[in-house]
């Protein structure tokens, strides 16, 4: 397998101007942002539209939670994102490689430990987030089904960050966009064709957020990344956990 070329030698950024580069990360980044409000929209209508009030509160109850794994993909994505650009200015490319091996470890543990308790402490979780007795049994079933896409999403939040610093926003784009349009095409039959109910509405989410997933490992094992994910660099290092906890912080607090 070909060696990939390292960022100093195809450097994406090299002979663009500012404006220039604002327009070529800041356009696909917003695309993506709106389309999966688009998408959050119309998939609510969907649960309204079968389940009734009910499943539609269901959902919203989850989305304190949501935020929360957003949060912490935030802290660790941003956080190390920062330190892997930084090393990559200094030319460290193996200490870079370190911290993206490091990111994607910490996103799997912090969002598995986000899951479990979740699943373990779950109506508790839910009354907290002001299910009430009517509400709890959808917001439940669509937890029951969602949670490993939640767990999922934290993860492709935090390493789209890295796709997007190596030069390629339109591929970090790419990543939103494939799991809006699994989870808009799955939507109506899983919840209408299948009468799956707000079950289908969740299953429709994770199967989004698997293919998403999938992509990102495809880019970062494959030949397109400037750097890849590899085995050697998965162990933790204090210093690269503390580093992203200090610098995204104020990401995780916003």
């Amino acid at each position: 397998m070909a060696k990939a070329v390292s960022i100093h030698e195809k450097n994406p950024f090299k002979g663009r101007t500012l404006a220039q580069l604002l327009v070529k990360f800041s356009a696909p980044a917003v695309a993506g942002m709106f389309v999966n409000a688009l998408y959050n929209i119309i998939s609510r209508i969907y649960v309204g539209q079968d389940v009734g009030a009910n499943g539609l509160a269901g959902i919203t109850i989850l989305f304190p939670l949501g935020l929360l794994y957003m949060g912490f993909s935030a802290l660790i994505g941003v956080g190390a994102n920062s330190l892997f650009s930084i090393r990559l200015g200094e030319k460290k490319e193996e200490e870079a490689q370190r911290i993206l091996g490091n990111a994607f470890i910490l996103l799997i543990l912090v969002a598995g430990v986000l899951t479990v308790g979740s699943y373990l402490f779950l109506d508790p979780v839910l009354t907290f987030l002001g299910a009430d007795s009517e509400v709890l049994p959808f917001a439940r079933d669509y937890a029951w089904v969602v949670l490993p896409g939640y767990f999922l999403f934290a993860i492709g939040v935090g390493m789209n960050n890295f796709i997007r610093s190596s030069g390629h926003p339109k591929t970090a784009m790419c990543t939103q966009l494939i799991g809006a349009f699994i989870n808009l095409v799955l939507g109506p039959v899983f919840i209408f064709m299948l009468h799956w109910g707000i079950k289908g509405a969740a299953a429709a989410t994770v199967c989004g957020q698997v293919v998403s997933f999938i992509w990102i490992l495809l880019f970062f094992t494959g030949q397109r990344s400037f750097y890849r994910l590899r085995w050697k660099f998965f162990r933790l290092r204090t210093d690269i956990v503390w580093g992203c906890m200090a610098i995204g912080f104020s990401q995780f607090a916003f």
